[in-house]
């Protein structure tokens, strides 16, 4: 922990992105294999699977915001903006532009 502030490493986001995979389905494992960072943002990348069997499943990312000493997962929808199946970020995306498209523009 830096000042407070929750590093932005795969060891701090691997407990965060398997809740936000569990909210999805209580069988469902996740795991990390691309982690992206920004202004306070991170963007997990990785394989959505069921326990039942780990090594198939789909690619997907997660959104989360760093409050604290927490990385809160984001609802896409919602920090993505208006026209996210664009290529660039729109305006009223909330999420920085540097991580609009592994974001929001992937699965």
């Amino acid at each position: 922990m830096v000042g407070g502030m929750t590093e932005c490493t795969k060891d701090a986001l691997a407990q965060p992105a398997t809740n936000a995979a569990q909210a999805m389905g209580p069988d469902n494992v996740y795991t990390i294999s691309d982690l992206q960072c920004a202004d306070g943002w991170a963007v997990t990348g990785g394989l959505l699977a069921n326990k039942a069997n780990p090594d198939m499943g789909a690619p997907t990312s997660f959104v989360f915001e760093q409050e604290g000493q927490f990385w809160i997962p984001k609802d896409k929808a919602k920090v993505c903006g208006t026209n996210p199946t664009t290529t660039t970020a729109p305006a009223d995306a909330l999420i920085p532009a540097a991580l609009f498209l592994p974001g929001c523009a992937a699965g």
